[in-house]
């Protein structure tokens, strides 16, 4: 985590960068939605748009420890709450399952309940990680999280 009395870590460093430097690159579609590097072995984020950030947030598969952490503490610096939410919610959304006969639920497809799960983690970490009181000063946000809970 980012600390005043310590040197900012490099994860933090490598996405404010990304973000200042390539963002005429990356939001002007002059290079791909992603782009990697590789780096000791793994393959870590060097450029993308924020639907495919988000992406990465909901695969259990991606190995990058510090990207998550530093996703939430530099959000605010680039996007809204809310928006954010709004794009979580919308994986949210694609685990429903459409229901012909509303009064017999259909159960949910293992993949459909891995990606709810997935969402209310990453939701979870998102706001304990974010303990600074910005995200419930955000009427829009709350709003916004009250709909998803509801």
């Amino acid at each position: 985590l980012l600390s005043v009395d310590k040197p900012a870590d490099t994860a933090s460093c490598r996405l404010v960068h990304v973000l200042v430097s390539d963002f005429d690159a990356i939001f002007m579609n002059k290079v791909p939605q992603i782009e990697f590097e590789q780096r000791n072995g793994a393959y870590i984020i060097k450029a993308a748009s924020l639907p495919r950030l988000v992406e990465k947030l909901m695969d259990p598969y991606y190995k990058d420890v510090e990207f998550s952490d530093v996703m939430f503490l530099c959000n605010n610096y680039y996007n809204q709450p809310s928006h954010l939410l709004e794009l979580l919610s919308s994986y949210y959304d694609a685990t429903k399952t459409q229901q012909d006969d509303v009064s017999t639920p259909s159960p949910m497809k293992p993949w459909q309940s891995q990606l709810a799960i997935r969402v209310l983690v990453v939701l979870k970490m998102w706001i304990m990680r974010v303990s600074d009181g910005s995200l419930r000063s955000d009427s829009e946000f709350m709003s916004r999280l009250r709909s998803f809970i509801d």
